[in-house]
């Protein structure tokens, strides 16, 4: 080998990055991930070519070159977290990916502030590349033609490490085996009748499964999860008014702030609540730790301690993987917060709200990234923030049960907090009826009644009291109507009629006499005088009273509430007439109206 060649292999070793320090694309860098095989590390402009050539280039494009934050909910660093999930792809260099984010029209001035010692965009990144799933092979880009590497995401992120595969699916904190857990077959024939389910906050908060609680920056999120964490830690018996049945150790893990910050927090809400600090309120802050350790290290704690509820705040920082897609949001689930349930811990997860687009309220919105966030959750609680006052220091959220598996809607209720000096108290508001006429969780009856309790009102006041369509406030005020829970004024306006909640100490009394027979707006008036169609369904009904007892109830309630799915509440008064019929001798005459 002479003259040229010779300086040209020397060149190649000078350039050629150290055995210890060769990353996935061959960058030199502590936190090598060997992924490639020693192949050439790819330029700015090859990474930013490939991106251009995949399939969601359009997607690329509008990040990259510009900066469009629409597909993710106008929400800026789901935007980031978006481009890196696309860059990473390529690149695995945490520098590469830095200097590649800092060329796109996402940059902003947050990148460059401090968080867990390093920049926001550094620790971003570092963030995205705890689960590196799949890379490009650029191996294979002389030859044959390139193609994607399919990685365990465990396994990837822990070659990065150096640390031990992650046993999490299926398998208890304790397992390094990569064995799948062993299927079962059940026949729930000539089981053991099952237990009654178990709630931590009756139909709020189901045991053992996870819940959510999720909102806009700024509401208090995470000061309600400290006050349930103390409430069941500290032996409390009531939650915010809601009872609490389940008490014991609770492991309170944090991504997002540290010991001294939640400390202040903790000693001011015990002040407020007049208590001691719970002895059996547990912390670990995960700052700069990677998800997989922090989260190993609760299960142990809590295995340890006899956690009975878990904390994990928030979810946006503890996410493995890209939180829009519903792959990773599943496998994340799977690996990382059902083991809790394994071990008897009932997780809470604290996560952040999707931004709000014009003409979107706040009350549609869910947790930001994949559906799927809130279908693996068995509960869903979102908070809003509403009035606030920095001179008297004082804060009103509501928390509202969007979701639940198990149970029943809780009805919205308001929170108010107070700071004053060392002390942080929170107190119950119920809410007034001009705001339950506006909360979505609960039916358009119920918002009618609410929006009528403080003064009558024509129908399109109604629609701006309540956010109802028209339409749908022109049924309900019917079915009201013929309820006898409603009633005209006698005032009109266009073809509008003013209405107000009747009051029955206003009513006039009806005379007990055969006329009163006519009125079907009672069970009772319904059956002296029935229609037509009535003795034919008696029949079927006496047939097989269990089966047919729905059908004729749904068929009264149509009639004298004007909803037939309100037939629950007339069978008490229909099985009552029933009765009286069964032990009358005369045969029932159908009246005159045909219902």
């Amino acid at each position: 080998m002479k003259g040229q060649d010779l300086i040209d292999k020397l060149e190649r070793q000078m350039q050629a990055p150290s055995p210890e320090a060769a990353q996935t694309n061959g960058h030199a860098t502590s936190r090598a991930a060997k992924s490639t095989s020693g192949s050439a590390a790819p330029s700015d402009e090859a990474v930013i070519e490939k991106c251009r050539g995949a399939e969601n280039a359009p997607k690329f494009a509008d990040l990259f070159d510009h900066g469009d934050t629409s597909t993710n909910g106008g929400d800026a660093s789901g935007a980031d977290f978006a481009l890196i999930g696309i860059l990473k792809f390529y690149t695995q260099d945490p520098d590469q990916l830095e200097r590649l984010m800092r060329r796109s029209r996402l940059m902003r001035p947050k990148w460059d502030e401090k968080r867990a010692g390093r920049s926001w965009l550094r620790y971003s990144i570092d963030n995205a590349l705890k689960d590196v799933g799949e890379v490009y092979d650029w191996s294979k880009e002389r030859g044959t033609a390139a193609r994607p590497i399919k990685k365990n995401a465990a396994r990837a992120a822990n070659e990065a490490s150096g640390l031990a595969d992650l046993p999490y699916i299926g398998k208890s904190a304790k397992s390094t085996s990569d064995e799948p857990r062993a299927l079962k077959l059940v026949r729930f024939a000539g089981r053991p009748a099952p237990k009654a389910r178990e709630f931590v906050i009756p139909d709020l908060i189901p045991r053992y499964h996870p819940t959510t609680l999720y909102g806009w920056g700024g509401t208090a999120k995470s000061l309600i999860a400290v006050l349930l964490a103390m409430s069941v830690a500290g032996g409390r018996k009531k939650f915010f008014d809601r009872d609490v049945t389940v008490n014991g150790p609770v492991l309170y893990v944090d991504f997002e702030l540290d010991a001294d910050e939640q400390h202040r927090r903790v000693t001011q809400l015990a002040v407020g609540l007049g208590i001691e600090v719970p002895e059996d309120l547990l912390y670990v802050t995960a700052l700069g730790v990677r998800t997989h350790e922090a989260i190993a290290f609760a299960l142990d704690v809590c295995e340890e301690h006899g956690a009975v509820l878990a904390v994990l705040d928030s979810l946006g920082p503890a996410m493995v993987g890209d939180m829009a897609a519903a792959k990773d949001v599943i496998e994340f689930h799977n690996s990382y917060i059902a083991p809790f349930r394994e071990g008897g811990v009932t997780p809470i997860l604290i996560d952040h709200q999707a931004r709000q687009q014009a003409g979107e309220g706040y009350q549609s919105k869910g947790a930001f990234g994949s559906a799927y966030k809130e279908h693996l959750s068995r509960s869903l609680i979102q908070v809003e923030a509403g009035d606030r006052s920095a001179e008297q220091g004082t804060l009103n959220v509501r928390l509202r049960h969007k979701k639940t598996n198990f149970g029943a809607l809780c009805d919205p209720f308001d929170v108010a907090l107070e700071f004053s000096g060392d002390e942080i108290s929170a107190s119950v508001r119920e809410l007034t009826s001009s705001d339950r006429a506006q909360e979505a969780t609960l039916n358009a009856r119920d918002r009618v009644l609410a929006a009528l309790e403080d003064s009558p009102a024509y129908p399109d006041e109604l629609v701006e009291f309540t956010g109802l369509a028209r339409s749908t406030i022109k049924n309900e005020v019917n079915k009201l109507k013929k309820a006898g829970r409603v009633e005209a004024t006698g005032e009109v306006k266009g073809q509008m009629e003013e209405v107000r909640l009747a009051d029955s100490r206003t009513r006039p009394i009806k005379e007990k006499s055969t006329k009163s027979t006519t009125d079907t707006s009672t069970v009772a008036g319904f059956f002296a005088n029935p229609p037509d169609w009535l003795p034919g369904s008696l029949e079927k009904y006496r047939e097989n009273p269990e089966q047919h007892i729905k059908p004729l109830c749904t068929a009264v309630a149509a009639v004298v509430l004007g909803d037939g799915l309100c037939w629950e509440e007339v069978r008490e008064e229909v099985e009552s007439e029933l009765a009286k019929l069964a032990d009358s001798p005369a045969p029932m005459r159908s009246g005159t109206h045909t219902g």
